[in-house]
């Protein structure tokens, strides 16, 4: 009897609430705010067609900046030697870090603190700093 009428009731409820759900129809204010909403048509004379030319004429051509392959093959040396040094000289002491797990500031601070404790050389903490900023997380 219980269960008959929890189902009444809830067969109620929802029949009652399903009028409040159905969506209304619109009314005029409605259409009127969607066509207020639609841009203009916009009319362009020939004086202003050719001014549009002409800027476009007199603007400057910008090229991308040209990447040399020998820059290229450079950073991705510094960034091998980078790692090699840092599997080498920062694993021996302890477990590595993904490059991942910090971002680039970061690492930073990291490898100024430890480059003391691993011996590394100016050159050898460059490389390091340029694997791990390369490879640190955006």
């Amino acid at each position: 009897m219980k269960k008959a009428i929890f189902i009444f009731f809830t067969g109620f409820a929802m029949y009652s609430c399903s009028k409040n759900m159905r969506p209304s129809k619109s009314t005029a204010t409605e259409k009127t705010v969607v066509e207020a909403a639609k841009p203009a048509k916009v009319s362009v004379t020939d004086e202003q067609k050719s001014a549009i030319t002409k800027m476009d004429a007199e603007a400057p051509i910008v090229t991308p900046p040209v990447i040399k392959p020998a820059e290229v093959v450079k950073e991705s040396e510094t960034i091998a030697l980078g790692k090699q040094t840092y599997t080498a000289k920062c694993g021996k002491c302890h477990s590595l870090k993904e490059p991942q797990t910090y971002d680039a500031p970061k690492w930073v601070k990291i490898v100024d603190w430890m480059a003391p404790k691993a011996k590394l050389n100016a050159a050898e903490k460059e490389n390091v700093l340029a694997y791990v900023s390369f490879n640190a997380q955006k």
